[in-house]
């Protein structure tokens, strides 16, 4: 079986020859006949060229039947196309491999030895001996070779090959083409009244389109593979999308998380600053209870008339006699302390009394013993 590929390359290998050697190596180990399990054996329509014209003939699994015979003279002077009216009524010619099939004078016959690893590359192998089998050059003839038997113990092959050259062969193809209307896609011989299992022309026509010729079993194998892969993408395919929702899950927890870590940060401040300021109030006494201490002590003589407490500092300012002694009283209490005069005394010229201003602090509290 050859399936064509086409001229396809990849990064600088050759596609087509990739598949043809694994296709190679598919048909080794897989049993005889896989391909009919497969594939439907296209009807060839069979032309051979001969003495009394055109026999054109259509080649069945179930058997041969003969379409018609198209006398020399009609096919020297046909036009082109001109041809197929000869063919029946109702003969698909789109679903049918168009074989040529060359006399026997046309097709050189070999059969040569060559190691078993040529079996991988067997067409290559058996171009770098054409210069010896023929007396033309691989670029002058048309070949193809098929193996036709295997010695395992010697480690070798004996392979059938056909070769033709090219200047016989393509007036006819050429000619024939023309006339019919139709591409010719194999060429072969007859070999025990059957057309040999050789194509001269492959590898220098398109190839069919092979997907057509698959039967039942091919689309349920195809069904099969499909479901497996299904099977086995799906599980994937599922578990990545939890991946992903996880994942997006996660973010926006993260997101949540740093948004509760900066409202923590800033109620941490803000508790740092609440318990500095009641550390600083628990440090001073309240206005209440220095105005009391000062009113206690503060003699009946004198008046207070200003009051002012600014970062823990105090300054007194009024009038009165005997203020001299105010700076003591006040530095014996427990808890002023730095009592001092921030300013010289006077008198008031009016009232005749002393105006001063004390300037004092409060006394620090005791450190607790360790």
């Amino acid at each position: 079986m050859r399936i064509d590929t086409g001229s396809l390359s990849l990064f600088g290998v050759d596609l087509s020859k990739t598949w043809q050697w694994w296709l190679s190596g598919l048909e080794q180990i897989l049993p005889a006949g896989w391909q009919s399990f497969f594939f439907r054996t296209p009807p060839l329509l069979v032309i051979e060229q001969n003495e009394s014209g055109l026999v054109l003939s259509l080649q069945k699994p179930a058997g041969n039947v003969q379409l018609c015979n198209i006398p020399p003279e009609i096919v020297a002077v046909a036009e082109p196309g001109t041809l197929r009216r000869y063919l029946p009524q109702g003969v698909r010619l789109d679903r049918l491999d168009v074989v040529l099939v060359l006399p026997s004078t046309t097709v050189l016959v070999r059969r040569i030895s060559l190691p078993s690893a040529a079996r991988m590359s067997l067409l290559d192998s058996v171009r770098y001996q054409l210069s010896r089998l023929t007396p033309f050059a691989p670029s002058q003839v048309y070949f193809d070779a098929r193996v036709a038997a295997i010695h395992q113990d010697a480690q070798e092959l004996e392979v059938d090959v056909l070769v033709a050259p090219r200047q016989m062969v393509d007036p006819a193809l050429e000619g024939l083409q023309s006339a019919l209307g139709l591409p010719i896609t194999r060429a072969s011989r007859v070999v025990e009244g059957d057309v040999a299992p050789f194509n001269l022309l492959q590898g220098h026509v398109p190839g069919r389109r092979w997907w057509r010729r698959l039967n039942l079993n091919a689309y349920l194998a195809l069904a099969l593979v499909v479901a497996l892969l299904a099977a086995a993408v799906v599980p994937v395919i599922k578990q990545r999308a939890l991946v992903v929702e996880r994942k997006q899950e996660l973010l926006e927890l993260n997101a949540r998380a740093a948004d509760l870590k900066a409202k923590m940060q800033g109620l941490d401040d803000q508790l740092s600053l609440i318990n500095f300021m009641a550390a600083r109030r628990q440090s001073v006494p309240t206005p209440t209870a220095t105005l009391a201490e000062l009113t206690r002590l503060i003699p009946a003589s004198a008046y207070v008339n200003s009051f002012v407490v600014r970062d823990g500092a105090i300054e007194l300012g009024g009038v009165g006699n005997g203020v001299v002694d105010l700076i003591d009283i006040i530095n014996s209490s427990p808890l002023f302390e730095g009592a001092r005069f921030s300013a010289p005394l006077s008198r008031d010229p009016r009232s005749g009394l002393d105006q001063f201003r004390i300037a004092l602090k409060f006394r620090a509290p005791a450190k607790e013993p360790e």
